[in-house]
């Protein structure tokens, strides 16, 4: 995920039926920095952390039939354009 991260100009993200090499998905700082679109439909992700500053442009987010994962991250509240 660190080099879709690192694309500059990527808005839309769409994630379907993927595994993660890991259950569990942290951003680093900077990483999505223009993402105003996330899905998630169908992961195995089980813990996702996340706040303001990975997703500081998000817009809109879609989680579906995510069935492994414990809670979407507290953290993105503080994302003021979601």
């Amino acid at each position: 995920m660190a080099i879709l991260g690192s694309l500059p100009n990527l808005e839309g993200l769409k994630l379907k039926n993927l595994l993660f090499d890991d259950s569990a998905w942290e951003p680093s700082e900077g990483e999505f920095p223009k993402l105003k679109f996330l899905l998630h439909w169908s992961t195995d992700l089980e813990n996702w952390k996340a706040n303001e500053t990975h997703f500081p442009n998000l817009q809109r987010l879609c989680l579906g039939e995510c069935t492994l994962l414990v809670e979407v991250p507290s953290g993105i509240e503080g994302i003021l354009t979601l």
